[in-house]
C-alpha cells in the first residue's frame, strides 16, 4: 500500500513538473497595456506558508519567510501560490495587508482602496505585504479565502478552495483580491 501511495505522489509531482516550461524556453506573454496593467515581469511570487507550532497558514514571499526563519520562526511552505507586486506604482493596483491575531496566531489578508490600512477586531496593526488588483483585470485571477476559527487559507485554485469548504468544514470567505497566476494551473474554473 505504501508503494502505491508513494508511486502516486511521485507521479503527481512529476506530471506537474513536466508541464512547467524548461529553463530557456521561449514563453509568450499575453499583451499588456502599460497604462492599465501592472508589469508582470516585476511581480514577486508568493507561497502559502504553514507554521506547524501554531497550526497557522500565511502567504508571503521567500525573502520574508527566510527572514522569519532566521529569527527563530519555523515555516514550511507549499508550492508557489500567486504573484503580486511588492513595490507601489503598478497601474490599477491597491495595497494588500496582513493582520495578525496574537491570541489565535491567525493571519488574515485584506485590501484597502484608501490610504488608511484596514483593521479587524482582535487583530494587530496592518502590515503592507503587496499590491494587487481590486477587480479581475489584466489576466488576473481571484485569490479565494477559506477559514476555520483559528486559521485562513488563500488559493487561486477554485477546486482546492471548494474542497476545503465542502469536504473539510472550512468557511468560504469569498475573494480577497485579484492576483497574477503562477501558470495556467492556477486558473481553474468550476
Amino acid at each position: 500500500m505504501k508503494a502505491v501511495f508513494s508511486t502516486s505522489v511521485a507521479f503527481l509531482f512529476l506530471s506537474k513538473a513536466a508541464a512547467l516550461p524548461a529553463k530557456g524556453d521561449d514563453i509568450q506573454e499575453a499583451p499588456r497595456f502599460p497604462t492599465q496593467c501592472g508589469d508582470p515581469n516585476t511581480a514577486m511570487t508568493f507561497f502559502e506558508g504553514f507554521k506547524p507550532s501554531l497550526d497557522s497558514h500565511a502567504p508571503d514571499d521567500i525573502p520574508d519567510f527566510v527572514s522569519l526563519s532566521s529569527g527563530g520562526d519555523v515555516w514550511n511552505f507549499d508550492p508557489p501560490s500567486f504573484r503580486a507586486w511588492i513595490a507601489p506604482g503598478q497601474a490599477n493596483t491597491i495595497p494588500f495587508y496582513w493582520l495578525h491575531n496574537t491570541k489565535t496566531e491567525d493571519y488574515v489578508y485584506l485590501t484597502s482602496d484608501t490610504t488608511t490600512p484596514p483593521s479587524r477586531s482582535g487583530y494587530g496593526n496592518a502590515n503592507l505585504i503587496a499590491y494587487v488588483y481590486p477587480t479581475q483585470i489584466c489576466n488576473s485571477v481571484p485569490l479565494y479565502c477559506a477559514s476555520k476559527p483559528t486559521d485562513h487559507w488563500y488559493t487561486t485554485n477554485l477546486v482546492e478552495h471548494n474542497n476545503l469548504v465542502s469536504q473539510h468544514g472550512w468557511t468560504d470567505c469569498g475573494i480577497t483580491a485579484y492576483v497574477l497566476p503562477i501558470n495556467d494551473f492556477s486558473q481553474i474554473v468550476a
